[in-house]
């Protein structure tokens, strides 16, 4: 018999004893529903028709593509220097000099944008003294052949690669730029200008591509 407090049941220790049983039936049949889900298909973690594989695929996907641009995007932030304004517009004739002095730690690729002239922004043979490095690709392995005295030769450095990596011209009008530093890929990006030209002179200068879009 239960042991009673003056003569009478224990009620407290009844409703706790009714509680944990209460408690710990509700964990079980959560548990119960979550297996059962999981076993149906329907915990989220599988698809229930193709056309739910194929969905999940989708996003998936479109997961990984944006991660992958975000990631692009920081290594792009982190080698563009932008310069924008570098002409008074309505002013007198001028001339804007770009030099390394104007660029930040790391920057190899300029972009030149919302500048209004008239004016000329020249691009100085300095900027042909910028270096960027190319690891070596540590994945190739040189032949060994037997007595060769280069057996153990180390793997080559690095690449040292000097000049501007791309140029970048956007919204610019009533200007002229003069590029006059050696530019890596050759490539000039050239969009929204309008009265605008581009000369490129100089022993160092070399642009092979100018791509221009809506201008």
């Amino acid at each position: 018999m239960t042991k009673g407090v003056a003569g009478r049941i224990d009620y407290d220790k009844w409703n706790k004893t009714a509680s944990d049983l209460t408690k710990q039936l509700d964990e079980e049949e959560e548990q119960d529903k979550k297996e059962a889900a999981s076993a149906l298909g329907l915990d989220g973690k599988h698809a229930r028709s193709q056309a739910e594989a194929d969905e999940l695929a989708k996003m998936n996907d479109a997961q990984k593509t944006k991660k992958m641009l975000e990631q692009y995007k920081k290594r792009e932030d982190g080698v563009v220097e932008t310069l924008s304004g570098l002409l008074a517009p309505g002013q007198n004739q001028e001339t804007k000099f770009v030099t390394r002095a104007m660029l930040g730690v790391g920057k190899r690729v300029i972009t030149i944008c919302d500048t209004s002239g008239p004016g000329r922004i020249v691009l100085t043979q300095d900027l042909s003294n910028l270096e960027s490095a190319t690891p070596a690709n540590t994945a190739l392995q040189p032949k060994v052949y037997a007595d060769d005295a280069e057996n153990n030769a180390k793997m080559s450095q690095p690449t040292v690669h000097r000049g501007l990596i791309k140029l970048n011209l956007r919204n610019l009008s009533q200007c002229t730029v003069v590029v006059k530093c050696k530019v890596i890929t050759g490539t000039v990006e050239v969009s929204h200008c309008k009265d605008f030209t581009l000369i490129v002179e100089g022993d160092d200068a070399t642009v092979s591509t100018i791509q221009a879009d809506l201008c």
